[in-house]
């Protein structure tokens, strides 16, 4: 992985080249918030990832972000992933800036009931997803976190997708297993996202290139079954239950799916719970479900219910998060950031469970249910 050309620049230089005092929050993620900033000079958008943390690794998870980014430039035509500006750094405050992508989630776009989901939809979006991760790996990398929220469409009217999120990315070098057999891995703990985790991932053990494949495929289950998760259900806990050792398709034994054979074995090759078995690399690209030029893909419309049940419960997760977080706060200021509400006393400690709807109205967290 090539970082000769990496530089971090000060933060009031950003200040300088951009619009700051305009900035407009697109949204927010576990280690910062993300923001469109408008370049003075060319007048272009940009996406700006900004973080302001005290801990030293969270703020050296940031920097890798932006290295990994960077390592993967050499990509003229910036197919697959989105284009790096500079990245900034001053004390705990970093700041990210990279192409902004106006399309938005591919499953967001998805969700639109103008928008009909149909197999060779599907085989156009996983053909850039597969080619996407063969680029990444190809460098070295390890994405570690490949889910629908980080595969994300550049325009609105475009079907060109990038995938981003690097924050838990890591090198591959090579390694060797008890049998003495020679791989590209990274040591790795407990990362990426519940649901989509490959299982060497959550048994810590070592993540490789067949690691981001398995979450590809949960995704690419998702798309086919029009949102099911292969894995997740109900908690965390029986989502890392299933993904060690249920089958994908239990709940689809007796139910007509809307896609071919095809795209099913595609699918189980890709959720294979041993990575030396996985379908992996470039021989996604030969499968008969990718090469097939849509010959043998179903024209039948996939039934979408699934995918808008998974981006509700996700906005909710979000909601619940910064419950959680405003609850934190009054209990370490003790104050009433949070009021009570009219039909009685909500207990604040570290099990109670409070009023969710009244705390909606009271720290003003807007979601979106709308179908």
């Amino acid at each position: 992985m090539a970082l000769t050309q990496f530089r971090v620049y000060d933060f009031n230089e950003a200040y300088d080249e951009f619009d700051m005092g305009r900035a407009k929050r697109l949204g927010k993620g576990g280690f910062g918030k993300v923001y469109l900033v408008k370049h003075k000079k060319t007048g272009a958008w940009w996406a700006a990832k900004y973080q302001n943390n005290s801990a030293r690794k969270v703020r050296e998870m940031h920097e890798a972000e932006a290295k990994f980014l960077n390592a993967l430039q050499h990509d003229r035509k910036k197919r697959y992933i989105p284009s790096l500006y500079k990245y900034y750094e001053k004390g705990i405050h970093t700041l990210l800036i990279n192409q902004y992508l106006r399309g938005g989630e591919l499953f967001e776009k998805i969700n639109d009931n103008t928008f009909k989901l149909t197999e060779d939809k599907i085989i156009i979006y996983t053909k850039q997803m597969v080619k996407a991760l063969v680029f990444i790996h190809e460098s070295r990398i390890v994405h570690m976190d490949i889910k629908p929220q980080n595969v994300m469409l550049c325009d609105r009217d475009s079907d060109e997708i990038k995938i981003i999120d690097f924050g838990l990315a890591k090198q591959l070098t090579w390694m060797r297993d008890k049998q003495g057999r020679e791989f590209y891995g990274a040591k790795t703990g407990f990362s990426g996202t519940i649901g989509f985790m490959a299982p060497e991932v959550l048994k810590c053990t070592e993540a490789t290139e067949a690691s981001d494949f398995f979450s590809l495929g949960a995704v690419v289950f998702m798309l086919v079954t029009g949102g099911h998760e292969p894995f997740w259900e109900k908690d965390d806990h029986t989502g890392i239950k299933n993904t060690m050792k249920a089958d994908p398709w239990r709940h689809f034994k007796n139910r007509r799916l809307n896609v071919s054979e095809h795209a099913r074995d595609f699918v189980s090759q890709l959720l294979t719970k041993h990575r030396e078995r996985r379908l992996c690399g470039k021989k996604c690209l030969e499968h008969d479900w990718i090469r097939s030029d849509l010959k043998h893909a179903s024209r039948y419309e996939v039934d979408k219910r699934g995918i808008r049940s998974y981006l509700v419960r996700q906005r909710w997760k979000k909601l619940y998060k910064g419950v959680v977080f405003a609850l934190k706060i009054q209990k370490a200021i003790g104050g009433d950031l949070l009021s009570r509400s009219s039909g009685g006393y909500d207990r604040v400690d570290g099990n109670s469970r409070t009023r969710v709807f009244e705390t909606m109205k009271t720290v003003h967290i807007p979601i979106k249910l709308s179908y």
